[in-house]
């Protein structure tokens, strides 16, 4: 009986010893598995970062650009208001010098009735 109940733990011995064999193999593909992810999740964040690089690369591109748009604009805008500024003044002259001619030919024409 003794023999028997020795066996029989003996049996029970490598039954477990095959269990802890699969859960050792398990173990291990399981690590493999996640080394892989790892590798995957690591190249997946370097890549993101390289897509993060460009897109601040591109924003910083962008904001230049508009910067010497708005540079641009305002030097277009003072241009304009320079020119108005002049044909303000053009204007103003040319009145004047309508008014000079009116009254010139209104000279002129009191000259002419005069008895020569």
């Amino acid at each position: 009986m003794l023999a028997q109940n020795v066996e029989q733990l003996n049996d029970k011995i490598v039954i477990f010893g095959e269990r802890v064999d699969d859960i050792n193999a398990n173990f291990q593909q399981l690590q493999g598995e996640l080394k892989l992810i790892d590798q995957r999740n690591s190249k997946l964040e370097g890549d993101l970062e390289d897509q993060n690089l460009k897109l601040n690369n591109e924003i910083k591109n962008i904001e230049v650009r508009l910067d010497e748009q708005q540079k641009t604009s305002s030097t277009m805008q003072d241009s304009i208001r320079e020119n108005n500024d002049i044909d303000k003044k053009q204007n103003l002259e040319i009145d004047e010098l309508q008014k000079t001619v009116k009254n010139l030919q209104d000279r002129l024409k009191q000259l002419a009735q005069l008895p020569a």
